[in-house]
């Protein structure tokens, strides 16, 4: 579907330091915020990334060590003191067979029938969301030394380019909602 290097239509910024005390004082997370998601009733915006490995704390289960972080969630937030109006986070997120996560939005669109969790997608219909400026906000809480994947060497406000996350970067395009007719598990039970 998105290959490393290839053109994605959203922009990630790395968060300065202010907006990241804002939002979690310690410092030992790493922000990066889309740029405006466009809000087109006839498109879909599907996002896909490799999934970082997590402890399953929610289910009490210990933190082992071997671990890509503590925690990583991805939000929809306004501009104005980031007000987030919805997250999806790492217990709640299906992760396709493959480790990667594939979310799609709907801004009115129904949603397609290859679109399903057995099919391994994250589905949120944000025309349900208020008529605000829209962004998304991707976390990555403590990120382990040797996970080389985040943001964590980019400048403070800088432009994320995808090279640094590789497979891990949340690249997103806008698609028509005919693409998932042929794009995914079409009798190979792959996404080509």
């Amino acid at each position: 579907v998105f290959k490393v290097g290839q053109n994605c239509d959203l922009t990630w910024n790395r968060l300065g330091v202010i907006a990241t005390r804002i939002l979690q004082p310690d410092l030992n997370t790493i922000y990066i915020m889309s740029d405006q998601i466009q809000r087109d009733p006839g498109k879909l915006l599907f996002i896909r990334w490799k999934a970082p490995a997590f402890p399953d704390t929610y289910h009490n289960i210990g933190i082992l060590g071997n671990e890509d972080m503590r925690y990583w969630s991805m939000s929809f937030v306004t501009r104005v003191v980031f007000f987030g109006l919805y997250t999806l986070s790492d217990f709640q997120t299906v992760i396709d067979k493959n480790g990667y996560v594939n979310l799609v939005m709907s801004f009115g669109v129904p949603r397609p029938s290859q679109v399903t969790t057995e099919n391994g997608f994250n589905w949120v219909d944000v025309s349900q969301l208020p008529l605000v400026p829209l962004y998304l906000i991707y976390r990555n809480n403590q990120v382990s030394q040797g996970f080389p994947y985040s943001a964590k060497n980019i400048a403070e406000g800088q432009i994320v380019p995808p090279e640094v996350m590789g497979e891990y970067y949340p690249c997103g395009k806008y698609v028509n909602p005919l693409y998932f007719d042929s794009c995914c598990y079409n009798g190979s039970d792959e996404h080509d």
